[in-house]
């Protein structure tokens, strides 16, 4: 294999790249009239890497909301009647539109909550760590195989140099 060439890349959601090759981890950063950024760690440095996904807390958290503003408004209709809504300044449709709209946003949020997943690559060394979010799940995971991969083939011919060294 030739020095310095590139062996994969991963883009990611911010328009940043992850490039590895031979020697090093490139994270290029465009962030347009704001500038551009370059990370570079040695293949040698790099400790772990991680691949992870995660669901956004904000849609559970809004999804809650919503149903207890259902909720709300349902024991306020049943307690209090026809006297709460004329004291709340709202028509009985209106009641009714944000009783039943809160129910239908709460719950189609928590469908969007199951359903949306967020990822995240992390390629850690220890002065340094680059990472995202992928745009592909399965690309990333190819991504990490490969940096795995090359990590284990670099660390077995040390292993041998280093048992040849006592033996001379």
């Amino acid at each position: 294999m030739k020095d310095g060439g590139e062996l994969g890349w991963l883009r990611l959601t911010d328009k940043s790249d992850l490039v590895l090759t031979s020697l090093h981890i490139l994270q290029h950063q465009d962030r347009g009239m704001f500038g551009e950024s370059h990370a570079i760690i040695p293949r040698k440095a790099i400790t772990s890497v991680r691949l992870s996904w995660r669901r956004t807390r904000g849609l559970f958290f809004l999804g809650t909301i919503l149903l207890v503003i259902c909720m709300i408004l349902t024991i306020v209709l049943i307690i209090g009647g026809r006297a709460w809504v004329e004291a709340l300044t709202l028509s009985p449709l209106a009641m009714s539109f944000l009783q039943y709209g809160s129910l239908s946003g709460g719950i189609a949020v928590y469908v969007l909550f199951w359903f949306t997943k967020r990822n995240e690559i992390h390629i850690m060394a220890p002065m340094a760590t680059l990472g995202g979010i992928p745009r592909s799940y399965e690309e990333a995971d190819k991504f990490c195989a490969l940096i795995v991969s090359e990590l284990e083939d670099q660390s077995r011919p040390m292993k041998k140099s280093e048992s040849e060294a006592p033996s001379r």
